[in-house]
């Protein structure tokens, strides 16, 4: 390149991101028209006299969010970064981002659904007033000590909402059971009405004994031998899936009452939060069924997933 191109191309690329002059002020001093300055700024980049580059914040995560967003074919992957390895700061920190993330995407008329589970009863506790009116749904009955409508009423005192609850268990005895209780006309009209639920946020769950459907003893022990047999190694809202995202229908599934995996899919924006990496198989195979919009997690469990994937 002659020296004169060079030098050209330099002093306009110096001018431009060094003194943070327009293109037309460069024209300007430099006695060219705009358009060449446009054309000397493309070749120095081409010629590898710029170097951009973009330094991504840590506690963002932004590249490995992307990896999520492109492998699972999710809208949008959220990672949480903190500089401590404490898991009760993932967890709250990630419940917190997620209140706030809901927040921030409510809008009014929107038809809200909702879980349990110790996740969705700490993200409760980061919520603020909005004002905004919708309407709640308890996606799937109740169970344990968790009371489901403690964690409806949580959600609905930071909005002017109208709640749909399910007064009935996750999971009962027996599918006569389930069916004379869906026989009800209030229950009838709350699933009638489900689909309208168009943003929803729950959790992601294993088959640990930390796991609420297993703590609470909802779940015998025969249950969980079946829930084996046919691979189950995660839950959400009460819909059971393998590792590569396959529904599992059996037995003790069919007693599940609560929105249907169908219904769930149907939902546009549906949220899974996450923390932990003893749940890594869980995310994996949940993401893999295809449901989720967003996932909010943390650093540490998001790498393990990653590795799961490799693995």
């Amino acid at each position: 390149m002659p020296f004169y191109s060079e030098h050209m191309l330099i002093k306009a690329a110096e001018y431009y991101y060094i003194d943070k002059m327009t293109q037309q002020e460069i024209a300007k001093k430099m006695n060219i028209n705009r358009v060449k300055v446009s054309r000397l700024l493309t070749r120095a980049e081409k010629n590898g006299l710029v170097d951009i580059r973009l330094k991504y914040p840590l506690n963002l995560n932004i590249q490995l969010e992307r990896i999520f967003e492109k492998e699972f074919g999710i809208k949008e992957a959220i990672i949480i970064g903190l500089d401590s390895n404490s898991a009760a700061q993932y967890f709250n920190e990630v419940a917190r981002f997620s209140a706030e993330y809901l927040l921030n995407n409510i809008r009014d008329g929107d038809v809200l659904g909702v879980t349990w589970g110790k996740t969705l009863k700490n993200i409760t506790g980061h919520l603020k007033y909005s004002g905004k009116n919708i309407s709640i749904f308890q996606m799937l009955g109740y169970i344990g000590d968790l009371n489901s409508y403690q964690i409806v009423s949580e959600f609905s005192k930071n909005f002017n909402s109208k709640n749909f609850l399910i007064p009935v268990p996750a999971i009962v005895e027996n599918i006569k059971t389930k069916v004379l209780l869906m026989s009800d006309k209030k229950i009838l009209e709350i699933f009638k009405n489900i689909n309208r639920v168009n943003i929803a946020i729950t959790s992601i769950g294993n088959l640990s004994k930390e796991s609420t459907f297993v703590s609470s003893g909802y779940l015998s022990e025969e249950d969980l031998d079946i829930l084996n047999k046919y691979n189950v190694i995660g839950e959400f809202c009460g819909v059971f899936f393998n590792i590569d995202g396959t529904i599992c229908n059996n037995s003790v599934t069919k007693r599940i009452i609560g929105i249907d995996f169908k219904n769930l899919s149907k939902i546009p924006n549906l949220i899974g939060v996450v923390s932990g990496p003893e749940k890594a198989e869980a995310i994996l195979g949940a993401l893999r069924t295809k449901a989720f919009d967003v996932l909010i997690t943390d650093i540490v469990t998001a790498s393990k997933v990653i590795k799961k994937i490799k693995h």
